[in-house]
């Protein structure tokens, strides 16, 4: 992928926001960028109770965590109750027994607890090409955002997750 136009052409998917490369010092455009994306999430939010929103990329050290950190920011700056799950179980301890942990019934009731809880619920996941935790975890999110790091992914079809809202 080399033009956001081909997330929606090869993807299928709509683009929310275009993150350029850039500084700590010279982010503005980069902040601009993750508040498109935020407003994005809003408009597509259903219901007034918690939005559970699900952010994983295609595979590692696309972005994904740093679009999640900048999006919980934009949220709870803007006045909205907002909580981050890191659900990427890669380098933790448990990591042979992840899709176990993620396919258990508490996890919805924890998810639904957090959703009465929070506006937004953000849910950090493995990448795609990982493991199947990704799709786990869709099942339980009102919204997927899929990160895509320019020149980096390949235009054949991906597994399309559960309401895809859309890519970074």
């Amino acid at each position: 992928i080399r033009d956001p136009d081909e997330i929606e052409r090869y993807l299928h998917l709509d683009l929310l926001a275009a993150v350029p490369r850039y500084e700590e010092e010279h982010d503005t455009l980069a902040t601009e960028a993750y508040q498109n994306l935020r407003t994005a999430l809003i408009f597509a939010r259903r219901e007034e109770r918690g939005q559970v929103v699900l952010v994983t990329g295609t595979a590692p050290q696309e972005g994904k965590t740093t679009t999640i950190v900048n999006l919980a920011k934009l949220l709870a700056g803007s006045g909205e109750k907002t909580v981050v799950v890191d659900c990427d179980l890669r380098r933790a301890q448990l990591h042979q027994r992840p899709p176990a942990l993620l396919a258990r019934k508490q996890l919805a009731a924890l998810l639904a607890d957090l959703a009465a809880e929070f506006e937004w619920v953000l849910v950090d996941s493995p990448p795609l090409a990982s493991v199947t935790d990704a799709l786990l975890l869709a099942r339980h999110a009102d919204h997927t955002v899929l990160v895509v790091q320019h020149d980096k992914v390949d235009k054949k079809p991906m597994p399309i997750l559960i309401e895809a809202v859309g890519t970074v």
